[in-house]
């Protein structure tokens, strides 16, 4: 495998997606806050294509992190200059942009 790259996946999992610019992670969130309370949030910059809130597989609760996609990448971009370090539900928001990586098991 000179030279070359080699990828395993588990049948049914999806490779990971290259970052596109438009998806930014968000960390330090509420464990009272839902996927529809953090579109909210997003949609202060504009238009939100996607917004989730990261749960445990297992008990289905917050891991106080999520993502969300924008419409575009100036939107990702004013959305990490505006809302980075903001307050929601009483805490400080950390916003930055989502980079490609595999899923890690569990």
């Amino acid at each position: 495998l000179q030279g070359s790259r080699l990828s395993l996946r588990r049948p049914g999992e999806k490779p990971p997606q290259e970052p596109d610019g438009r998806t930014v992670f968000m960390g330090g969130l509420s464990w009272d806050l839902d996927s529809d309370g953090l579109k909210a949030f997003a949609q202060q910059v504009g238009e939100v294509s996607y917004a989730a809130v990261f749960t445990n597989r297992e008990n289905g609760k917050s891991k106080g992190s999520g993502k969300v996609q924008f419409a575009s990448s100036e939107l990702a971009l004013r959305a990490i200059d505006e809302l980075n370090g903001r307050e929601l539900l009483g805490r400080e928001v950390s916003v930055r942009m989502m980079e490609a990586q595999p899923r890690k098991p569990g």
